[in-house]
């Protein structure tokens, strides 16, 4: 495989934007990518677009032609040519999946430069209608939808681990209550308000242990990426960072709380693929739906044991200036989760941690190798997630 080198990174500010466009923020994250990496746009030989959800305010009849080009209508008004684009849709794991499609195109060698971009209209102001969108879709002999199913069953695992191996609602909240001050440091950021523990602890409940600081909102936002040979990259850079590897799997049908779970095979599938141990990355940006989804990223990075994961907390080890900084941006449930962007907003704040570019959030270093894992989409009560996505990045 050839050296994939990631150029440039532009994102949008995450939030509820009923006035901003998909071309809006298709404008704003490829264009910021394309300026960071110093190319334009006649240069990307091929691109690859994420995008979930249908746009809002498009007309029944608009929906099949925009959404099935997706990414050709949104990448035409900024000149770009008869390339092949590609358009992705994988849950929650949409950035991550469109992100390794650019890697393997790169490590390839079919092309040379290619770009990749996950664009996300999120928020839908219609809270009822956007509960049925989410809810798992009725089953024979079932009549009535749940509409917090996925929230439901990351609460009765949160729970079952708790009663095993004593995590406390306390510890929780610290974890969530240390990405809210992340993300007051993050301009980029849907909500920007620091929250104590105690302030976690107080919030609006949702569904035991979670409080509403501790569910990600839904938002708006996107983020894009250049990726190319080592070869063409020389021309614009000297200090390249490398896409060490990209790993996308499907969760199993049935989940096993005694077995590795789906994020834990393939963070140490990443690991082992980019030549690495935990103990090497300094910084990280994990799926965090509920914070209990940051926490099971612990021991599956291998950064604890998942007994030790209560005391791994206490240690502040995932803060700011801590050995294994997590979520500097904020994370999912402050910096925000506009779905099938999160991937690629990860990955951006993964590598201007690693160029040191973050100011007031900057972890120590920078840090020389980073990962990002994102994972979501529901397929049963009793399954695992229906995808995951990491990538390794190394400088």
């Amino acid at each position: 495989m050839n050296d994939v080198v990631l150029l440039g990174v532009g994102m949008t500010t995450c939030g509820k934007f009923l006035e901003r466009s998909l071309y809006d923020m298709t404008k704003i994250a490829v264009g910021d990518a394309l300026k960071d990496a110093g190319i334009s746009i006649e240069q990307v030989e091929a691109a690859y677009c994420g995008n979930l959800l249908s746009p809002w305010g498009y007309h029944e009849e608009h929906i099949f032609n925009f959404t099935g080009v997706i990414g050709q209508e949104l990448l035409k008004p900024l000149g770009i040519g008869s390339i092949a684009v590609h358009n992705t849709r994988n849950a929650c794991g949409t950035g991550g999946a469109a992100f390794q499609l650019a890697f393997l195109d790169i490590a390839a060698g079919f092309h040379d430069c290619v770009l990749v971009m996950a664009i996300e209209k999120g928020y839908m102001p219609d809270r009822e209608q956007y509960l049925r969108m989410m809810s798992p879709p009725l089953k024979p002999g079932e009549t009535t939808l749940r509409y917090s199913a996925p929230v439901e069953q990351m609460s009765q695992r949160c729970r079952h681990y708790m009663q095993k191996y004593g995590l406390t609602k306390q510890q929780i909240a610290w974890v969530c209550s240390k990405n809210h001050i992340n993300a007051s440091l993050n301009p980029f950021a849907q909500y920007r308000k620091p929250y104590t523990v105690e302030e976690v602890l107080a919030d609006k409940p949702v569904v035991e242990p979670f409080t509403r600081c501790m569910c990600a909102p839904n938002g708006d936002g996107g983020a894009a990426a250049i990726l190319c040979s080592r070869k063409f990259a020389q021309r614009y850079t000297t200090s390249p960072i490398f896409v060490a590897t990209s790993v996308v799997r499907k969760g199993n049908d049935h989940f096993d709380p005694d077995q590795p779970a789906l994020d834990e095979r393939v963070a140490r599938e990443a690991e082992e693929r980019a030549g690495i141990a935990p103990s090497d990355i300094g910084v990280l940006e994990l799926a965090d739906a509920t914070t209990w989804t940051e926490i099971t990223g612990y021991w599956g990075v291998g950064l604890c044991k998942k007994e030790d994961a209560p005391a791994f907390i206490d240690s502040k080890a995932t803060a700011l200036t801590g050995k294994y900084p997590v979520n500097t941006s904020g994370g999912m449930e402050s910096r925000g989760e506009p779905f099938g962007a999160t991937g690629m907003l990860q990955i951006t704040e993964v590598v201007w941690q690693m160029r040191g570019m973050c100011k007031e959030r900057q972890v120590a270093g920078p840090p020389k190798v980073g990962l990002s894992q994102i994972a979501g989409g529901w397929q049963d009560w009793d399954a695992e997630d229906g995808i995951c996505a990491a990538a390794i990045f190394k400088r």
